[in-house]
Formats: structure tokens, C-alpha cells, sequence
């Protein structure tokens, strides 16, 4: 058994004689648990103060709270893309706005459509164009949110728009990413033109329905007229057409496990999802080099075990004191410094060292 683990079960009278002295051994112990103690407390403490030196960069967010609203926010963008799916091809087709009153309009969704199904080149591009509309006007929707719920979500910027974008693209014209696209968006662009032939039959219906019901009494030839029959025979016509049209579906070549977790991944990214990872890996990032940087100033200072390390705030240049006088000392306020409570009790020695420190700089 080790000498620590002995120290902590054996009583002091039956120490054995041939092993170091029983108060030397619990001296040694207490030391160790001391010494660790005081290494994880500087650890925490060096993790929050590199915490809070994120605060001037993010707008008074910690390095970990701009973390956290970075998933919020990524998840924020999953769900509206999931949303925006539900309803997108009825925006595609014109039946609901695209954005205020702005409408695409039936027969933009008809052309787009036929346009896709003309060759796999053209059905790569047709999904670039729907997706990367998509993204806008998800963009355009969440912005909206963001301004007026000020400041509880950050906006979207640019650049965020145009990272979706490229995804969208490289899934759109890398061929060894997505083989099967294609397929996929031709099979989408042949049910989106089924459902637009299906409203204008059933439209179609509805008329003819009405039309046939318009009858009145002819007393002179005594029988039955029906004025609108003529109209009603072009509509049938015209019904007729429109079920020549509608397009034979079948089951295009199932995708392969590695392209479809390419789409599902690609399908969620949007500017909303691209702003919350920048702010997911901001916040990562800021906290890991603080971290860096104020256990590197422990190191400097001797280790300050026990102690919160003082790391002086980054000062614009109108602030760096470059018309002090000779000797001029000066003067620091605890607004520009990140520090904590100390457990120091030597009073002085802390004072010695926060001037040291103000000298340095």
C-alpha cells in the first residue's frame, strides 16, 4: 500500500518503526492535496477571467455565453429551414408570396420546371437557383426577426449568405458529392408541375360544374336550353389538355448513404446555421486564446498560485498614454482590468505586483 494511502488509514500507534515518521508523511500529504487544490482553483480562475476578456469583442457576451447563442441561433436557422421547406414550393408556384406581396408567379415555377427536366446540367442549375432563393428569402425573413427582437438575435450578414451559398453550389456541381442530384431535383421539378396541372383541373372542374347548372326554359322549342354550353365544351377541351400533361413519375436511382448526409447537411445550411457556427467557433476560439494568454502571464509572474491573474484591457490609441511627462505615472482604473477576488492574504505583495504589472505595459 503506498505511503498515502497508509498515512490515511493507519493510526499513529501502529506506524510501522521502519517506514519515515507518521507526522512527515501527513505533512507531505496535506501539502499534495494542497498543492493540486490550489492548481485546479488557478485553472478555474484563469478559465473564467479568459471567460470575460471576450466581453469587449463581443459586445459584453462572454466567450462562453457567445458560444451558447451561437447554438441557439444555428438551431434557430435549422427550424425556420425546416419550416421554409414545408412551404417553399407553394412560394415556388406562386401561390403564396415570396416576400411582403411579392409573388413568382405561376408560369415562372412552370418554366423552371420544364427547365430542369431538360438535361442533368440544367437540373444542377435549377437546384442552385431554388436553394440559393431560398436562402435569401430565409435571410430576408430571419433579419427581419433579428431587428425587431434587438439585441436578443444577432443579424445575418453577407457574408453569411454567401457561405450558403457556396455550399449549395459545390453540392450542385461537385458530381462526386451528389451523382444522384440530378435525379432528385428532376423527380421534385415533375411532382411540382403534377400539382400545378392538379389545381388548374380542379379549377377547370369547378367551372364546367357551374356552367352546367345554367339552364333555363325554352318555351318556344320547348325543351331545355343551355347557354353556356359551348364554353363549357372548350373548358372540358382545355381539361382534357391539361391531363395529357401531367408528367409519368418514376422512382429515380436511390442516393447512397454518403450523398444523402451530404443533402441532409446542406439542406439545413442557410445564412441563419452559418451565422450560429461563426458565433459557435468565435466563441471557442476567443476563449481558448485568452486562456493561453492569462496562463501565460501566471507563468511570467511566478505562477501567483492561488491568485487571479490581472490582465490589463487592450486600450484604443487615444488611450495609450503617449503624452505622459517623464515618470509620469499612471493611473489604471478596475474598469480596464479583468481580475476576481483574490485569496492572497499578503495585501502588499498584491499591490507590488498590480503596479509591476501597470509599469509593464
Amino acid at each position: 500500500m503506498p505511503l498515502k494511502e497508509q498515512a490515511s488509514v493507519l493510526p499513529k500507534e501502529s506506524w510501522p518503526a521502519g517506514l519515515p515518521k507518521y507526522e512527515d508523511v501527513q505533512a507531505r500529504e496535506k501539502f499534495t492535496l494542497k498543492k493540486l487544490g490550489n492548481t485546479l482553483g488557478d485553472v478555474a480562475r484563469d478559465i473564467d477571467t479568459a471567460n470575460k476578456m471576450a466581453g469587449d469583442k463581443f459586445e459584453g457576451d462572454s466567450a462562453l455565453m457567445r458560444t451558447a447563442r451561437g447554438f441557439v441561433t444555428t438551431g434557430i436557422g435549422v427550424g425556420l429551414e425546416k419550416s421554409m421547406n414545408f412551404v417553399w414550393n407553394k412560394v415556388w408556384q406562386g401561390d403564396i408570396p415570396f416576400y411582403d406581396k411579392s409573388k413568382f408567379g405561376t408560369g415562372m415555377a412552370e418554366a423552371m420546371n420544364k427547365f430542369a427536366g431538360s438535361s442533368d446540367f440544367n437540373a444542377r442549375m435549377y437546384y442552385l437557383i431554388k436553394e440559393g432563393t431560398q436562402d435569401l428569402s430565409l435571410a430576408i425573413f430571419y433579419n427581419f426577426l433579428a431587428f425587431r427582437s434587438q439585441p436578443l438575435l444577432p443579424k445575418a450578414e453577407p457574408k453569411h449568405l454567401l457561405r450558403a451559398l457556396t455550399a449549395d453550389a459545390i453540392e450542385a456541381f461537385a458530381t462526386p458529392v451528389s451523382p444522384k442530384l440530378p435525379g432528385v431535383v428532376q423527380l421534385e421539378a415533375k411532382l411540382d408541375t403534377n400539382r400545378i396541372l392538379d389545381a388548374q383541373i380542379n379549377d377547370l372542374d369547378e367551372k364546367i360544374a357551374f356552367y352546367a347548372g345554367r339552364s333555363y326554359y325554352d318555351k318556344a322549342n320547348d325543351h331545355q336550353a343551355f347557354p353556356m354550353s359551348d364554353l363549357s365544351e372548350k373548358l372540358k377541351q382545355r381539361r382534357t389538355a391539361l391531363e395529357g400533361q401531367v408528367q409519368q413519375i418514376h422512382t429515380p436511382e436511390r442516393q447512397g448513404k454518403v450523398e444523402e448526409l451530404i443533402y441532409k447537411a446542406v439542406d439545413v445550411s442557410n445564412p441563419v446555421t452559418m451565422l450560429g457556427i461563426d458565433m459557435i467557433g468565435s466563441g471557442i476560439t476567443s476563449l481558448v486564446r485568452n486562456f493561453r494568454e492569462v496562463r501565460k502571464m501566471r507563468k511570467e509572474k511566478g505562477g501567483m498560485e492561488g491568485k487571479k491573474v490581472l490582465i490589463p484591457k487592450k486600450e484604443g490609441w487615444k488611450d495609450r498614454g503617449g503624452d505622459r511627462k517623464p515618470f509620469e505615472k499612471r493611473d489604471y482604473n478596475k474598469d480596464k482590468v479583468y481580475y476576481g477576488k483574490s485569496t492572497w492574504k499578503d495585501q502588499q505583495k498584491l499591490q507590488e505586483e498590480y503596479d509591476l504589472k501597470a509599469d509593464d505595459t
